[in-house]
């Protein structure tokens, strides 16, 4: 698969993927990656605009 079909597929699930993973989880895989910096980490974990973890999720996602 293409990396723009592994996208669809991710955003076409992004709700179920959201209920499942825990942003503690994937944000040291997205910083490794460099897709994430330590301000976008801090800014996703203090928000007061994600009140939950699934809404945290979907933005690392």
């Amino acid at each position: 698969m293409s990396e723009n079909e592994l996208w669809d597929l991710i955003n076409d699930n992004r709700h179920a993927i959201c209920l499942g993973v825990r942003p503690c989880v994937i944000i040291p895989y997205l910083r490794q990656a460099r897709v994430l910096s330590e301000l976008d980490e801090d800014e996703i974990l203090t928000c007061p605009n994600f009140t939950n973890r699934s809404m945290r999720t979907s933005e690392c996602l």
